[in-house]
């Protein structure tokens, strides 16, 4: 009884020694050591069986400090182009060129939603296997052992899966509110008196007296055609004074709703516009002249990435473009855009303010001296003020679709 006790004592000793000795590092120094006795070496240290062929042979001279002895094993293999093959518990050491090609099988696999070419990246191929591309069909062609083709099939059937999808919708809104006063004054007249038996004129043109009653002595009306106008005037048979009073009031709203909606996978950037292609001329370095178009248009890009608890972080750039006033036979574009990067829930509306511009205006024009005399001076001047306000409002409303 005592002896079976001290034998299982021992055994449990020697497999606890040896448990220990496989986790330790080892170091390694030697020069011009042969190749088999170095794998030798590492292989009785980690109590593993070795077969090493005929072919392989040599010296080297290693120096390997701290490492487990497999990684050390591992690293003189791959330096002398030989692999390791496990069978029974045991390593077979050959070189490379004759591992056996009957060990690794072909497969297959047909991918629905996955690119292959994106997909082959993340399969870990190593030794003989190899992974090839069918582009046309979408396949990929693995070539290894029967373990890891299972290991591959496993982890494409987790990546082969389709994305989810959002859809924005967005609203842009324009507002915008213009207001003008004009307020104008024209002055007429002419007189004349005779003297020593010539005449003395006085007026706009006193050379011309036919023509002195119609043109004006100051001329500060208002400048649009649609103004109203009061006039008053005093004449007898050597002199005329005439007045006109020009007014005029304006007030303005627009408001302009685009409404694109734009589907987008998760972290797949989507694009939708409408608007128009401005052409305009452009010179050429030979002088010759050709005809180039702008865009002015509606657009949306959006990036939309899909985050924990129905949350939608979305990467967007939203442009609402018009044409302009034409400067010199070119149209204009007025351009109104955002480019930001917001989380909002999924089926909540986010609003984005966006551009407000106030543009006020008052222009005084006015005769020297009369115009400045209070009161009076109204007389002598013409007041133009003006006001305008645009604003852009974005609208978004994010949906994950099933």
């Amino acid at each position: 009884m005592r002896i079976v006790l001290l034998v299982c004592c021992l055994l449990a000793a020697k497999v606890q020694a040896q448990s220990e000795a496989d986790e330790a590092p080892v170091s390694l120094r030697f020069q011009s050591i042969e190749l088999r006795a170095a794998l030798q070496i590492l292989a009785e240290y980690g109590g593993v069986n070795l077969i090493v062929g005929d072919s392989v042979g040599g010296e080297l001279t290693l120096e390997l400090d701290e490492m487990h002895w497999r990684e050390a094993f591992d690293v003189i293999l791959s330096s002398q182009g030989l692999i390791a093959r496990e069978q029974s518990g045991t390593l077979i050491v050959k070189p490379a060129s004759q591992s056996p090609m009957q060990d690794l099988e072909t497969r297959v696999f047909a991918l629905r939603f996955a690119e292959a070419a994106a997909l082959k990246n993340l399969l870990r191929i190593e030794g003989e296997a190899k992974c090839l591309v069918d582009e046309r069909t979408n396949r990929l062609i693995v070539t290894d052992t029967r373990q890891a083709l299972d290991e591959h099939a496993q982890r494409i059937a987790e990546l082969d899966v389709p994305v989810s999808q959002v859809l924005i919708e967005a609203r842009v809104v324009i507002v915008s509110a213009t207001g003008s006063k004009q307020l104008g004054i024209t002055w007429m007249g002419s007189a004349e008196k005779s003297v020593n038996g010539g005449a003395l004129r006085a007026g706009s043109r006193p050379a011309e007296s036919e023509q002195a009653a119609s043109l004006p002595l100051i001329d500060f009306a208002a400048t649009a055609a649609a103004a109203s106008r009061f006039g008053l005037g005093f004449a007898d048979s050597n002199a005329s004074l005439d007045v006109e009073i020009s007014a005029l009031e304006t007030s303005g709203e627009a408001e302009v709703i685009a409404r694109p909606r734009v589907v987008a996978a998760d972290r797949q950037t989507a694009l939708v516009r409408s608007g128009v292609q401005i052409p305009y001329q452009e010179s050429t370095s030979s002088g010759a002249t050709s005809t180039s178009f702008q865009s002015a248009s509606l657009s949306l890009q959006v990036t939309p990435r899909i985050a924990a608890h129905e949350k939608v972080m979305l990467a967007l750039k939203v442009n609402q473009d018009t044409v302009g006033q034409t400067y010199s036979g070119i149209p204009s574009i007025n351009t109104n855009a955002i480019e930001t990067e917001v989380l909002v829930n999924a089926g909540e509306t986010l609003v984005l303010g966006g551009v407000y511009q106030n543009d006020v205006n008052k222009s005084v024009s006015r005769v020297p001296v009369l115009g400045s005399v209070p009161l009076v001076g109204r007389l002598f001047r013409r007041t133009i003020s003006s006001d305008e306000r645009h604003e852009l409002l974005v609208f978004l409303t994010p949906k994950i679709l099933p």
